[in-house]
């Protein structure tokens, strides 16, 4: 298995699915071989849920447009007064601050050493 870097992602250009077997899905799977073998029964379907949307079926509408155009994208907005935009700038902040924290406690020691020293040499 590749190993994963800081942020939980693979390495660009690496799979996180080196074998390349997809996710099993048996429902899916027994119901497009079912359409396969009769394509009458797609047709049913099909004709069904557009005299749903007809009717004023939102659900079945929706069902037709995802399927045609495609689900609509989202938006996501970021409240953070910092803007990032690259993966890379986020793997670099995250390394940062891991770092810090990594540091915070010789830092910490290190401020307590020259606090002791200074009063040492002021006695």
């Amino acid at each position: 298995m590749e190993k994963k870097r800081n942020s939980g992602m693979f390495q660009p250009g690496k799979s996180g699915n080196p074998s390349g077997k997809g996710k099993l899905k048996p429902l899916t799977d027994r119901i497009r071989m079912t359409l396969a073998q009769s394509p009458e029964r797609a047709q049913q379907i099909a004709e069904a849920l557009i005299s749903e949307a007809e009717k004023g079926n939102l659900q079945a509408t929706s069902m037709i447009l995802d399927r045609l155009e495609g689900k609509p994208t989202q938006s996501l907005e970021i409240t953070d007064a910092r803007q990032v935009t690259e993966i890379s700038e986020i793997d670099k902040r995250i390394d940062e601050l891991s770092n810090r924290l990594r540091l915070a406690p010789i830092i910490d020691a290190s401020a307590e050493d020259i606090e002791a020293d200074d009063e040492t040499t002021r006695h």
